[in-house]
């Protein structure tokens, strides 16, 4: 795929060091373009020394499943103070899926904070406005005022609004914040709401059916139907992590309400003529829960795959087990 941001780093004619030493706002877009890049090399020689480049991880991920390009980046005048910088800018970024061809356009309001260093100007804060409205849901009073938060700014209503909701959803659970956990999760919900964005709406479902499991308040079962709704809302998105995601949900659902997870295995059979779309969260699934896994908490789904070989052509062995070992000597 041609990609604008490949072409305006060919016409500009410098690689990623020499941009270090042009106006602020060069810099910053240079951020943007070996993002889209995919230049991880690029992109860290852009950093200040002794700052770890924000989201680097998050640049080899993408890389993996889409085809980003930069299609436009708009930066305001500079902010200059002696050795310090500081460039407001909006970046659209198209991600196209190499999976099954799904194209999103994404806007990004960033601001990004620069140093001084060798006679270069160097990043050293990346920072976004949709993360910092994630920051003011959590804090809201009440989920009517998280619900509100995310109406009042339709302007910021975009995949790095959403990337912020579902990573600050995984402190609050581990640190069992669940009333701020409520909050995000219906922020997010009138998010999906607002944008029908199923894949937003399967990832609701699914945070909902983890505070049903694991909340001061636990309704197995009304986990297992959360799950469920957000298993066929992902069957219908058609993303393969995010059906993958859903799997491993519906499970741990299943599990917790029943001791194992056996019947996981009737989804993809009523199905049949969508097995195809189960090869990439099965194996998933497989990798994470694999056959004899002796990690703690892990099981075997039963029949999972058996109608979807792997890319090899080998079909993946899944049998039914007991609890894991942890729970079971719990259980006795």
């Amino acid at each position: 795929m041609t990609r604008i941001s490949a072409l305006l780093m060919a016409i500009v004619g410098f690689t990623a060091p020499a941009f270090a030493g042009e106006n602020p706002s060069t810099v910053a877009r240079a951020l943007y373009a070996t993002y889209a890049d995919g230049d991880a090399e690029g992109f860290k020689r852009l950093w200040a020394e002794g700052v770890a480049p924000v989201h680097l991880a998050d640049l080899t991920t993408e890389q993996r499943l889409k085809c980003i390009t930069l299609v436009m980046f708009r930066a305001e005048e500079p902010r200059i103070d002696a050795s310090r910088a500081e460039v407001a800018a909006v970046a659209v970024l198209s991600r196209a899926s190499r999976i099954n061809g799904r194209v999103t356009v994404d806007i990004e309001h960033a601001t990004i904070g620069m140093k001084r260093e060798h006679d270069a100007w160097r990043i050293d804060r990346w920072s976004l406005k949709e993360d910092e409205l994630v920051d003011r849901v959590v804090a809201a009073k009440s989920t009517d005022e998280a619900r509100s938060l995310v109406r009042e700014n339709v302007e910021l209503l975009d995949f790095a609004f959403f990337r912020g909701l579902r990573r600050k959803s995984t402190p609050l659970i581990a640190q069992r914040q669940f009333d701020a956990e409520e909050r995000l999760t219906d922020a997010m919900s009138e998010f999906a709401a607002m944008t029908g964005d199923d894949g937003i709406l399967a990832t609701t479902y699914a945070l909902q059916s983890i505070a049903d499991r694991l909340g001061p308040k636990a309704d197995f079962a009304r986990a297992l139907m959360t799950a469920s709704k957000g298993l066929a809302v992902a069957e219908r998105f058609g993303d393969p992590d995010t059906l993958a995601a859903a799997l491993l949900n519906i499970v741990r659902a299943y599990q917790w309400r029943d001791g194992n997870s056996t019947k996981i295995a009737p989804f993809p059979r009523e199905s049949p003529g969508r097995a195809g779309s189960y090869r990439r969260p099965g194996a998933r699934c497989a990798r994470r829960y694999p056959v004899g896994g002796r990690t703690p908490g892990a099981w075997r789904l039963s029949g999972l795959l058996s109608v979807s070989p792997d890319r090899s052509g080998h079909r993946h062995a899944f049998e039914q087990s007991d609890l894991p070992r942890r729970r079971r000597s719990a259980a006795r």
